[in-house]
């Protein structure tokens, strides 16, 4: 999925980054990181804290960069 995305979206720079935001699967940490420059990108996860099955809170995780937390957007997957 991760290089789908590279292929598909202009390659960002410094000046022009590229908004990423994810679950947390760490697993995105690392391709990302494969394709891109750390510099390049603004990353952040959104974290579902959950006990005994039920969503208790969440936390928004910054990873690379500088990513707006306003811009960070639940869809309710996984609630």
């Amino acid at each position: 999925m991760v290089y789908q995305l590279y292929r598909r979206t202009e390659l960002p720079s410094p000046d022009k980054k590229l908004d990423i935001f994810t679950d947390e699967n760490d697993d995105y940490t690392y391709f990302l990181a494969k394709y891109y420059t750390d510099t390049c990108i603004d990353y952040g996860q959104l974290i579902k804290i959950k006990k005994k099955g039920k969503l208790v809170g969440k936390e928004k995780r910054t990873i690379y960069g500088t990513p707006k937390h306003e811009d960070f957007r639940d869809f309710g997957y996984g609630c």
